[in-house]
């Protein structure tokens, strides 16, 4: 991957590259199932560009990936990329062609947590399932904050730093840096 991708364009392309190898898709198949052209999927896939979010919600729905996850982490890489000089600015980047902005984009504070909080789910083992089982909470809810559909809460990241402590040591400083900029 290129040196000076930032780190949420890299943590897209990682995800984009799991979510290619685990549908067993080559490049090919990937463009005629997607719409879009090979020689595009080994642009973004190698991190040499940002895909459109379009791409992204594009290659999550015919993959079986998590589309809110990918379209936040979409969206943390298209402001690393704007905030870079010489680069157009974000409107650019999540304004369709037909003109009409999208709705419902997490902050860049929301997307760095819920990326944190996702990669340690991940790397700990857990999922909603084992979550609910660890606490009082349903799967659901967990469902729904590990997709971004809903706020995470406190007593969510405390559950995570109880059960995942030796990786945990600032998310609780984020969360409480997220919210406060959220209000």
């Amino acid at each position: 991957m290129p040196a000076d991708l930032s780190e949420a364009a890299e943590r897209l392309v990682i995800e984009l590259r799991i979510l290619k190898d685990n549908a067993a898709l080559s490049l090919t198949r990937l463009g005629q199932r997607t719409s879009y052209s090979k020689s595009s999927w080994e642009r973004w896939l190698n991190g040499k560009q940002l895909p459109p979010q379009q791409a992204v919600e594009r290659m999550s729905a015919v993959c079986g990936g998590d589309g809110v996850w990918l379209t936040a982490l979409w969206t943390e890489a298209a402001r690393a990329r704007a905030a870079r000089p010489g680069v157009r600015g974000l409107e650019a980047a999540t304004t369709p062609i037909n003109g009409r902005p999208r709705s419902g984009a997490l902050s860049g504070g929301t997307c760095r947590l819920m990326a944190r909080v996702r990669c340690l789910v991940d790397r700990s083992g857990l999922d909603p399932v084992r979550l609910e089982e660890m606490t009082d909470l349903s799967r659901y809810t967990w469902e729904r904050w590990l997709n971004g559909q809903q706020p995470l809460p406190k007593h969510a990241v405390l559950y995570l730093v109880a059960a995942c402590a030796d990786e945990t040591p600032d998310l609780v400083a984020l969360w409480e840096e997220v919210t406060r900029t959220s209000n």
